[in-house]
């Protein structure tokens, strides 16, 4: 599938309960309630985090899961990408007294980083398109909402070699983990 030139960024707002979209007529629509998402982000937060890893966070939206790398204790860095310019603006204000925490705002296919990460949780529903597996780039292929060609590249070239590959479902119900091996990213749990 060949990606869209643009993204659409939707007018936001954040409520006590979570984050909705403003635009149309139906209130429920784009609604990302904080008690529904939490314990399947928090779990995998917890899965991928080690102690000493450069941990890179595609999509701050709640900010559930760098809340939870948080509460894991120190990591070496911890790289937050997010599209959305007011979510982004928002995770600045939550970290901006966090020294090893940085904020980048940009489409995460286009940022250049400047490091290879340990850990990285990609999250498909904060990154702006509707990305399709291609069996032939993953030696188990089980999930369909993991990157398309062209993030599995982009992927490919900030991955450290035992780099764990956090992807959550677009229902935020559940989530598998990939770790990158040789070139492929091998399922461990899923």
């Amino acid at each position: 599938m060949k990606m869209p030139a643009t993204k659409t960024i939707y007018p936001i707002e954040y409520t006590e309960h979570g984050i909705r979209r403003t635009d149309g007529d139906n209130p429920q629509r784009g609604y990302i309630a904080r008690d529904t998402i939490e314990p399947v982000y928090r779990s995998l937060a917890q899965a991928i985090h080690s102690p000493h890893a450069n941990i890179l966070d595609i999509g701050y939206g709640l900010g559930v899961t760098s809340d939870e790398f948080m509460n894991q204790g120190m990591c070496e860095s911890h790289t937050i990408v997010e599209l959305h310019p007011e979510v982004a603006e928002k995770a600045k204000n939550d970290f901006c007294e966090v020294e090893h925490v940085r904020v980048l705002e940009g489409d995460w296919l286009d940022v250049d980083y400047g490091q290879k990460f340990d850990a990285i949780l990609f999250d498909p529903t904060s990154t702006g398109y509707d990305h399709r597996l291609r069996a032939e780039d993953y030696e188990d292929f089980s999930n369909p909402w993991l990157p398309d060609q062209a993030g599995v590249d982009k992927l490919k070239t900030i991955a450290n070699e035992g780099c764990l590959l956090g992807v959550l479902s677009f229902d935020c119900k559940r989530y598998d983990i990939f770790v990158y091996r040789r070139g492929l990213f091998h399922v461990i749990r899923g």
